[in-house]
């Protein structure tokens, strides 16, 4: 038994060595290898982006625009007014508290470009003021005449016979009595895309104008937005977020909740779809979605705030 069990401990042991043996050329090259890889500094990994010749770059609406300014729902524009004549409106005082916090009270106007998303086109005839009105001051204004959503096509608004509040709540509710409003189709797009499109990764500008060293926390590019789009916000916003566009690109955002019944059908395949009721239901929604958002540690985006400022309704300072 002593012998049987000798001879089949040596089968073992020369098996093992005709592995050995078999496997001796490649681990003699792997060690051959790993010098000369450290030796010379080969990296293994390409950490390097491969561009494509090929492709040309697409301008953006955002590209020569050093600080942007959001304002989507901006019904007669005064938020720009706001922004660029702070002189003109000593008692905007939350849009200033805003404006000189994210900008500086030194800011350059030249350094500025507004985007205002307005879809009534009863203010039509006013943004084309405001348009020639910057103009001639020598800033960059762009009337956006657009619903935003989270989805492109089309949607239908209603005037809510509040012309002396400027059409204030022109949206996709009926506001009162259902006799005395006026439906409206008007164009969509969705936000998300379009900040990715017109602002994300804009071309900066090369030159400078103001000094922004007293604005916190960074005193570099900023786009800041702000919101008042009729109980839309509850199909926008969630949008921004999930998408990772408020997070990438936006940088402070201030507006208003509107804590109305609100019901979204699913989009293609059943997805989405949202029914909010009045009041309680809709404020708790929106507190949770700001909670979750403010929850995040890695967004640019340091807060949305529940703020807005409805000064000067009218404008009521000439053009």
């Amino acid at each position: 038994m002593a012998l049987c069990k000798t001879s089949n401990t040596g089968q073992s042991a020369r098996r093992a060595w005709r592995v050995v043996s078999a496997f001796l050329p490649v681990i003699v090259w792997f060690i051959s290898f790993k010098s000369l890889v450290f030796d010379f500094d080969i990296p293994l990994v390409s950490h390097e982006r491969f561009e494509n010749k090929n492709e040309t770059r697409k301008s953006k609406l955002g590209d020569g625009c050093y600080h942007v300014f959001l304002d989507v729902g901006a019904n007669i524009g005064v938020h720009a007014r706001f922004l660029y004549e702070p002189e003109s409106y000593p008692d905007a005082h939350t849009a200033r508290s805003i404006f000189e916090r994210e900008f500086g009270a030194s800011r350059d106007n030249r350094d500025f470009c507004v985007f205002a998303f307005e879809p009534n086109p009863y203010h039509v005839e006013r943004h084309v003021k405001l348009t020639k009105h910057f103009d001639k001051m020598g800033v960059r204004y762009h009337h956006v005449p657009v619903a935003v959503s989270d989805s492109e096509g089309y949607i239908i608004f209603y005037h809510n016979n509040d012309a002396g509040k400027e059409e204030w709540g022109f949206g996709d509710h009926v506001r009162g009595a259902r006799g005395n409003a006026v439906e409206e189709m008007v164009p969509k797009i969705r936000l998300a895309d379009w900040i990715m499109d017109e602002i994300h990764e804009r071309q900066l500008p090369s030159k400078v104008f103001g000094n922004y060293s007293d604005i916190n926390p960074t005193d570099g590019p900023k786009v800041v937005m702000k919101m008042d789009i009729e109980s839309q916000e509850y199909a926008v916003l969630p949008d921004l977020m999930f998408s990772g566009v408020l997070c990438k690109t936006i940088n402070y955002a201030f507006g208003e909740f509107h804590f109305l019944w609100v019901r979204y059908e699913p989009g293609p395949g059943g997805r989405g779809g949202l029914e909010l009721q009045r009041g309680h239901d809709a404020r708790n929604f929106a507190n949770q979605l700001l909670r979750s958002f403010h929850s995040v540690k890695n967004c640019v985006t340091r807060e949305f705030s529940k703020l807005d400022d409805e000064s000067y309704l009218h404008d009521g300072v000439p053009l």
